[in-house]
């Protein structure tokens, strides 16, 4: 029976996450809920429901306290997790115990904040305590669900999670848990806005003239759902870019790159990845020698919007200069395919 379950939360967690790499998945990537890469530090409480395991007093209702650290992949797509804690036994038996876990967990992250993926818990007691196989741990595995959301300004993490055991002897335990995590690391971070200087205002014979005869000036990079990874036709033409801005580094004082989002999303998760896009191009455009003081970063998030109708012109990132930059320059950035 244990493997049977093993094998069914194993298949539907696979299943669920394989899914996602078709169609399904731009239909479950409605918002850009979107955390920027890296570790990102939680605390949180959980309390749910162990089952009789028969010849063992383990029914009853747990509670654990964990610290947790979780990775933020690059691409959006994973978070990682790993930590630990204390938990708390309130056996129907009348007995108490509190010893300590840690915990692991890997989810996948299918947009509106929904994570969902494998979990396993290794409480640390002897065999005795739960009839384990193993002299000094018993470890649970299954499956967990969370939704990382903004409130108040802090990142919090909620969801459940139902798992049952590896290793007591002969029989089986189900644990049913409901979680709650705060992110203690500070308030997500958000851009500024950031305040232009306006260019002198031209005669309008000249701003016909100029409109008539320039290029739009083409977004230097777009951008995929929840993602502030450049695509290769991107970095091609921001090789041209930083060719023109670093050759001519001394006619201008600085650009400064404007991410934007498409408008679906909470605005304060929008105000991030706005602002990991430009990041991303800075960075890119500084790797390819153009001077990191020449370039300024800011996030619009969705206040911008080039598209009612459609969602992926909104993803982008654009380039301003500042007042003063010669008629020249700024006609040969349009000009660059």
């Amino acid at each position: 029976m244990r493997s049977i379950l093993l094998a069914t939360l194993v298949l539907l967690t696979g299943n669920f996450v394989h899914a996602q790499d078709g169609a399904s998945r731009a239909e479950l990537y409605q918002s850009e809920s979107y955390l920027s890469e890296g570790w990102k530090p939680f605390v949180g409480m959980s309390s749910g429901f162990m089952s009789s395991g028969g010849r063992h007093e383990v029914e009853g209702l747990p509670t654990s306290i964990k610290a947790l650290g979780s990775y933020y992949t690059e691409d959006a797509q994973w978070v990682f997790d790993i930590g630990g804690g204390l938990q708390h036994q309130f056996m129907s038996a009348g007995r108490n115990s509190t010893l300590p876990m840690v915990e692991a967990s890997a989810r996948y992250q299918m947009g509106l904040g929904w994570q969902l993926g494998p979990i396993m818990n290794t409480y640390l007691a002897d065999s005795a305590r739960y009839g384990s196989a193993n002299t000094n741990f018993t470890s649970f595995i299954g499956a967990a669900a969370n939704k990382d959301f903004i409130w108040e300004g802090q990142l919090l993490r909620a969801g459940a999670t139902v798992m049952t055991d590896l290793d007591i002897r002969d029989e089986q335990v189900l644990v049913m848990m409901a979680n709650l995590q705060i992110s203690f690391g500070g308030e997500p971070e958000t851009s500024e806005p950031l305040a232009l200087e306006e260019e002198p205002a031209a005669a309008d014979h000249l701003i016909r003239q100029a409109q008539a005869t320039l290029p739009e000036q083409k977004p230097l990079a777009r951008f995929a759902l929840q993602s502030s990874e450049l695509s290769a036709p991107d970095r091609t033409y921001l090789r041209r870019v930083a060719s023109l801005l670093k050759n001519n580094a001394s006619q201008y004082r600085s650009v400064t790159l404007v991410g934007h989002t498409d408008p679906t999303g909470p605005e304060r998760l929008n105000e991030r990845l706005s602002v990991a896009r430009a990041q991303s191009v800075k960075r890119y455009l500084e790797q390819q020698g153009v001077p990191a003081n020449k370039l300024v970063v800011a996030g619009r998030a969705s206040r911008e919007l080039v598209s009612q109708e459609e969602l992926s012109p909104n993803r982008r990132v654009e380039i301003k200069f500042t007042s003063g930059v010669p008629t020249h320059l700024d006609n040969a950035l349009r000009s660059i395919e």
